[in-house]
């Protein structure tokens, strides 16, 4: 129950967080700065992933992978700390216009990032240590990666939906596209959950009807969203780095979504459960 509940505590810390990120103009990021965003993701689907392995008995850093996924987890904070530290330098260096002096400065803001950071995460390490402990007495599971990634999809759908509730007063502003991309989150949801956990939500036919639809219109958001939208949720990015990144996500819903849609694998694992009910039955 308590890693249940740290799981949580750590989905709201993630939200409260997107929720901010929103009043931050990301196209006057530097690759550093787009870098640690990155790195950062790793971190909170790390972490997520595993608070909801203890908190629901599941595997999902297979026990031949989890030593790699450690050493990454390790790397990124690391990384993390050194970017958000060292990336002050410009600032540090107009003031003292010593190089030395900004140096020094910045390794301070490393260290302190670094103890900061590794100060949240210690429910994180207790509960490694734990997972490592207790790997075998968990559940294999299908899909785990994917289950990474829907958790953290899934994770950013609330909070992106969540901010726009508090844009309410412009909904009438917004155009059919802008409201396109706030539930085309929902979704994604949807389609990614009964991927990763093998459910069907709705029957293969909604999905079949509405995929090449969603894939046209998600592609049209970005060039036809409203300014007030755009000026809302800084949609539109100039960002070399984020724009990357949202090319190769639209890649692995396209993946996903034509999995989901046009291959019979959930119904048929669905139909594999029934008949082994039946035969347990008779």
């Amino acid at each position: 129950m308590v890693w249940k509940i740290f799981f949580v505590i750590a989905a709201f810390l993630v939200c409260f967080m997107g929720i901010q990120s929103f009043a931050e103009d990301s196209s006057s990021f530097s690759l550093l700065q787009s870098l640690a965003g990155i790195v950062f993701v790793f971190v909170i689907a790390c972490v997520l992933g595993i608070f909801y392995s203890l908190g629901w008995k599941q595997q999902l850093f297979p026990k031949k992978a989890v030593n790699i996924f450690i050493a990454l987890f390790i790397l990124s904070i690391i990384s993390f700390s050194m970017i958000c530290g060292f990336g002050s330098y410009p600032d540090i260096y107009a003031e003292t216009q010593n190089a030395l002096a900004s140096t020094i400065g910045c390794l301070v803001n490393f260290a302190i990032f670094f103890v900061i950071a590794n100060l949240f995460l210690i429910p994180f390490y207790v509960g490694l240590f734990i997972y490592k402990k207790d790997i075998d007495s968990l559940k294999l599971v299908e899909k785990p990666y994917w289950k990474l990634f829907a958790l953290l999809t899934v994770n950013c759908a609330v909070y992106y939906l969540v901010y726009a509730l508090t844009k309410f007063g412009h909904f009438a502003l917004y155009n059919f596209i802008d409201y396109i991309a706030i539930f085309s989150n929902v979704y994604e949801a949807m389609f990614i959950i009964g991927f990763a956990w093998n459910i069907r939500i709705f029957n293969r036919l909604f999905w079949q009807i509405t995929a090449v639809p969603y894939l046209i219109l998600t592609i049209m958001t970005y060039f036809f969203v409203s300014d007030v939208f755009n000026k809302d949720f800084q949609y539109k990015s100039n960002n070399l780095v984020e724009i990357l990144t949202l090319i190769i996500q639209y890649v692995i819903f396209i993946i996903i979504i034509y999995q989901y849609a046009y291959k019979k694998e959930v119904v048929q694992k669905k139909k594999k459960i029934k008949s082994v009910k039946k035969a347990g039955q008779n």
